[in-house]
């Protein structure tokens, strides 16, 4: 028997959710990230049905199979996380997103010396779940991100391919300190 335990997480209108960011690393020694600030959203084809478990729609502990094709975009994700969450756990998007950034340097400082082995400066997909406290999980990179939109592709691609500085506010850049 094989099970998967996942933690309690939010939701999205009684959808579970994960955020993919791009997350590229533009230098090895130092350790440089550039974080797109603008994640795709992918949701589950699980709801919770709150008619069937009588639940509360934002206490997730039950949940129901059902088809689901929506596309969603970030913007809507972060309106409806600040105007029913953050309230509830009295905290704000910038305090997730700081502390889902701590994750990234973390994940990026433990995996640096293979990098810098194979010389991979790249792009990459960052998966990421938001926790029923706020706090980030971290479930899965991928070599290849999935961008929300074309223009977001090209704003990430376009700068890894020139390696220059971005006069945009569309990227976070950090600085890895003690990343060997």
């Amino acid at each position: 028997m094989f099970s998967i335990v996942v933690p309690s997480t939010l939701f999205y209108k009684k959808q579970h959710f994960c955020l993919q960011y791009a997350v590229a690393v533009t230098s090895i020694d130092p350790l440089e990230l550039l974080v797109h600030n603008t994640p795709n959203v992918r949701l589950a084809a699980a709801v919770t049905d709150t008619r069937a478990f009588k639940i509360d729609e934002y206490n997730n502990t039950a949940v129901v199979t059902v088809s689901s094709n929506n596309q969603v975009t970030f913007d809507e994700v972060l309106g409806y996380l600040k105007s029913f969450y953050l309230k509830q756990l009295q905290k704000s998007w910038e305090e997730i997103e700081k502390s889902m950034y701590q994750c990234f340097a973390k994940l990026f400082s433990a995996v640096s010396p293979q990098l810098k082995a194979f010389g991979l400066c790249a792009v990459y997909g960052v998966d990421v779940l938001i926790k029923g406290d706020g706090t980030p999980l971290i479930i899965g990179i991928d070599s290849l991100p999935t961008f929300p939109d074309k223009d977001v592709a090209f704003e990430v691609l376009n700068f890894v391919l020139r390696a220059s500085v971005v006069a945009s506010n569309c990227f976070t850049k950090m600085t890895v300190s003690g990343s060997d």
